[in-house]
């Protein structure tokens, strides 16, 4: 320790000696340590990190080479039809115009199915979520806040829950606020309604939103078998629209983990992007080294002092 702390106090009055050398050498590290902190803590948080749900490892994502996407009828259908997983779809960005309760605001919104709270298995931090049935046409006038919403538009007034709140012109039941820390699909998302299916609407039940659809595997279940049903499931679904579907819609349709589905388009840039930062801390670290060995040649007088004096070569270095 005497000859470590000796060793400290002569590096630091050598760097005050050379104060341009020290402001290279400290600003050239620093900004790709910095760099490789920045990018690996975004990795870490979209890659890496678990996904906050109960039991992430059952979540499933139903998907291909591009996103698979399904309309409502199809949807349905694989609701009842599947039986290696729990489904659920939702439809994000929808937009509603808050009425009739303070100034008017323009919100955004995600159309769910009734068990997509709980294929993710995330209970409400006040009163319900949907209940199975509730996506359906005429049973569908409820809606679930987002924690922010419940807080910013209605100061945290625990009774809104079982009052009525009008969107875009329809008189919705609030049923449920959410954790603070709920943000599915996105953090865009300020609150939930019901997936309004109404098969007597062909337009809307066949040819509206086309949603993604993520799962829950159901016990005994494993992801090749689920992969397998929705295959067999998606050769036979065409069959149901009233017109032609294309060959090619969701042919390579799959199932795999949904952290993995959720950051399929990212995952790669991502992994390039850490390997890019990882490649210029290297090279700030070789230009620091130089930099050190050119100041090593100026100091070889003081090394054969040193060695002089008894210094072994491992004491030197």
């Amino acid at each position: 320790m005497t000859g470590l702390i000796q060793d400290l106090r002569y590096a630091l009055r050598q760097l005050r000696k050379s104060p341009g050398f020290t402001a290279v050498a400290v600003i050239t590290l620093a900004l790709g340590i910095g760099a490789n902190t920045a990018i690996f803590s975004l990795v870490n948080g979209i890659l890496l990190v678990s996904l906050p749900y109960s039991r992430p490892a059952e979540l499933v994502s139903v998907t291909g080479t591009d996103q698979a996407t399904y309309p409502k009828g199809a949807f349905v259908a694989m609701r009842e039809q599947v039986r290696t997983m729990d489904v659920a779809a939702y439809a994000e960005g929808h937009e509603f115009n808050l009425t009739r309760f303070g100034e008017p605001v323009r919100l955004t919104g995600t159309a769910v199915s009734a068990e997509l709270f709980t294929v993710l298995g995330v209970p409400p931090e006040m009163g319900r979520t949907f209940h199975s049935g509730e996506d359906a046409a005429g049973e569908d006038n409820y809606v679930i806040l987002s924690h922010a919403l419940w807080e910013q538009r209605f100061g945290r007034d625990p009774a809104i829950v079982g009052r009525s709140i009008e969107l875009e012109g329809v008189s919705r039941e609030v049923v449920g606020v959410m954790p603070v820390d709920f943000h599915f699909p996105s953090e865009r998302t300020e609150l939930w309604v019901p997936l309004h299916s109404d098969p007597r609407n062909p337009a809307t039940y066949w040819a509206g939103d086309y949603m993604p659809v993520i799962g829950r595997l159901r016990p005994g279940s494993t992801m090749p078998q689920a992969a397998a049903e929705i295959r067999l499931f998606q050769s036979h679904v065409g069959a149901l629209f009233p017109w032609r579907m294309p060959a090619s819609w969701n042919a390579d349709v799959s199932v795999v983990a949904l952290q993995n589905g959720m950051v399929a388009d990212v995952r790669v840039r991502l992994l390039l992007l850490l390997g890019a930062v990882a490649l210029v801390l290297m090279i700030a670290c070789a230009n620091v080294a130089n930099l050190t060995l050119s100041r090593a040649a100026a100091r070889e007088k003081e090394m054969g002092i040193r060695s002089a004096l008894g210094a072994g070569r491992r004491r030197i270095a």
